[in-house]
């Protein structure tokens, strides 16, 4: 039986609803938001780049090649076509009030999909990127600021159709300062990501393959949100991995899949432009059918772009760090792992056979070692099989452990029960060639404890508190958790305060709801808790600063007895204050804020609110750890009303 998993997870938020807009949007990461051109009556310019057609019978004779080698590549499904359109050189602008807008459409004749590889991408604060198809379809974005990587790439998922629109916005005072150049244009010519999974298609995976979601995989619920599909190679083929776990339980993103994933060549040797690749690939979490059924999954929850951290051809692995921690509406698991030598009594895969909807393959035997004593075999499957697209996906043993990633299939031979599957054996891959590049020891044990095994955990999860912020005097309040869990279970702590800083936080309450009487002030907070999990020693945190997709932090609302009368800007404290203080403001309805600090320059240094906020009293505490020692200006806007106050940061 899998063994208990030692999961964390909380999220404190302050109490405020969060509208959202009708129209659906997916991306990477994303920000709500609608492209201009869906906001505004005006005609807005554009440009068509049209692509000439390509040889596909070419494309799909080399492919079969591939079939015949000794060494089977992932399935490629898109061809990569090498352009150079940028903000300087393509594309038009329009100019509106507030900015200006740049697009962009870009047409590949008889591609099922395209897919953008960004070789510059740079987008400034308050600036947006959507991306969509013709008939609008699919709408990607809002990308932001929250998208930059530090080595300047960005990739974007297949997009069905045969063209897309790039839009780009940039406000006023972010004129000239954003950066897009598109290298490569990924013209899908094969039918994953596209119309055609709505017909039932999803992908060439051999029959015998289980859907994830059927009943023989209902032990195995946490692991696979390990599990993702890859788009390597440019945008162009496919292989499957997982988020992998960590001895410090910190939520690093390490990512285990195949070492022939990234060897595109196939010679042995991880390039620099190998390396360099991987900084383009995607990462596809949930693919899957919600049932046993064939029924399409989501293709957007994906992040862009991971580093390099080791690898080692003998065992057939690599070891990634994501770009970003996935946010916590992909429910992210942090899978477990055992580097014991000892046999497993059975095991389980999880993967993405021929790019198709997540699978469930299962053996109840014992594997056995092979390749010089450096990888596991399954020798045949009693459930399911893998097959070309599986490259790099994890094998699990009977507690629910990684030891070790698809390597190749004997022949891939469909559903023979003869045919089984090589792993790249992570006790193999533990001391690897003997440096932190080519081993797993120095990332997945950083304090070198000497572990053997390692349970796997969930990520942080985003929770709220849904209710009101202001109630009348004498009157009964009632506030509700909302946790974004998928099925898994929690327990709820909430706790009450005058002040949220000395506290003391008293419990109040320790189910999904809380109310009470208001006579006076008080915050709230929420702890929330997987329910297998013995303590939430780890999870008192106050604040969700970089918690990605949540509702902002920073906010926290009194509810207030009476409303206040006026508007006030209150002088912030401490002052001088080093590295934080708290800025408390009243606004007496319903209207837009804006509060912003500048330096003496004029220069805004920190946009702190800019929403629609009720009637009430509110403080935010402004952090200024990265700025130097100085007289900084916090400026209150609500509609007409204006007003500012000097703040003295002394270090």
């Amino acid at each position: 039986m899998k063994g208990n998993k030692n999961i964390f997870m909380f999220f404190y938020l302050s109490v405020i609803l969060i509208s959202l807009t009708s129209i659906k949007l997916v991306a990477q990461i994303r920000t709500e938001g609608t492209p201009k051109s869906q906001q505004t009556s005006l005609q807005l310019d554009i440009q068509t780049k049209l692509l000439s057609n390509i040889d596909v019978q070419a494309l799909i004779d080399e492919d079969e090649l591939d079939k015949s080698s000794d060494r089977v590549r992932p399935p490629r499904f898109g061809y990569g076509r090498e352009v150079d359109y940028g903000l300087d050189n393509s594309g038009l602008w329009s100019e509106l009030v507030d900015g200006r807008v740049w697009r962009l459409r870009i047409e590949s004749p008889n591609a099922s999909t395209i897919g953008l590889i960004f070789r510059e991408f740079f987008i400034p604060d308050s600036a947006t990127l959507f991306v969509y198809n013709d008939d609008k379809s699919e709408v990607i974005g809002a990308f932001t600021s929250l998208n930059n990587k530090p080595y300047g790439k960005f990739s974007i998922q297949p997009i069905t159709g045969s063209a897309v629109t790039l839009e780009y916005f940039e406000p006023n005072k972010m004129r000239g300062q954003g950066i897009l150049n598109i290298s490569s244009v990924v013209h899908g010519y094969k039918s994953v990501f596209s119309n055609e999974n709505m017909k039932g298609k999803f992908g060439d995976s051999s029959s015998c393959n289980l859907n994830v979601n059927c009943s023989q995989a209902n032990s195995w619920q946490d692991e696979k949100h390990s599990v993702t599909m890859i788009i390597t190679d440019s945008g162009q083929r496919i292989c499957s991995g997982a988020l992998i776990n960590n001895k410090s339980e910190n939520y690093t993103p390490y990512y285990l899949t195949a070492y022939h994933c990234g060897d595109v060549n196939l010679d042995g040797n991880l390039s620099s432009s190998e390396l360099n690749d991987v900084e383009s690939w995607i990462f596809m979490f949930n693919y899957e059918s919600p049932t046993c059924s064939n029924i399409d999954g989501p293709t957007y929850q994906t992040i862009s772009g991971a580093t390099f951290r080791s690898a080692r051809n003998i065992s057939d692995f690599l070891l990634l760090e994501l770009s970003i921690t996935p946010p916590p509406n992909y429910y992210p698991y942090y899978a477990g792992w055992s580097r014991l030598t000892s046999y497993p009594s059975s095991v389980v895969g999880i993967h993405h056979p021929r790019a198709d909807i997540k699978k469930f393959a299962q053996d109840s035997d014992t594997p056995t070692k092979s390749l010089s004593n450096t990888h596991w075999y399954v020798s045949n499957w009693d459930i399911g099989t893998t097959e070309p697209g599986s490259s790099g996906s994890p094998l699990f043993d009977q507690n629910g452990r990684i030891i070790g990633q698809d390597h190749a299939g004997n022949g891939y031979s469909g559903c023979d029960p003869n045919k089984g599957t090589h792993y790249g054996a992570l006790f193999s891959s533990w001391n690897g060639g003997g440096t932190s590049s080519t081993r797993l020891k120095d990332w997945l044990d950083p304090n070198n404890t000497g572990a053997t095994t390692m349970n796997g955990m969930y990520g942080p999860v985003e929770a709220h508190i849904n209710g009101l912020t202001v109630v009348s005097p004498g009157s009964y309040g009632s506030w509700t958790a909302e946790t974004n869990s998928g099925n898994t279970p929690f327990t709820y702590k909430w706790y009450k305060a005058t002040n949220p800083f000395f506290g003391p936080w008293t419990q109040v309450s320790s189910s999904s709801s809380y109310g009470q009487s208001v006579n006076s002030a008080f915050y709230l907070k929420l702890v929330v808790t997987d329910s297998k999990s013995s303590t939430d020693e780890d999870i008192e945190y106050i604040s969700t600063t970089g918690c990605v997709g949540c509702p902002d932090p920073k906010i926290i609302p009194y509810n207030f007895s009476e409303l206040p009368e006026n508007f006030v800007l209150k002088q912030n404290y401490p002052n001088p204050f080093n590295p934080s203080t708290t800025i408390t403001f009243e606004i007496p309805e319903k209207i837009h804020v804006n509060l912003t600090v500048f330096d003496v320059l004029g220069r805004e240094v920190a946009l702190l609110i800019d929403k629609e906020m009720s009637a009430g009293s509110y403080e935010i505490v402004w952090e200024a750890s990265s700025l130097p020692s100085g007289v900084y200006i916090a400026k209150l806007q609500a509609g007409s009303f204006e007003t500012s106050i000097q703040l003295l940061l002394q270090k």
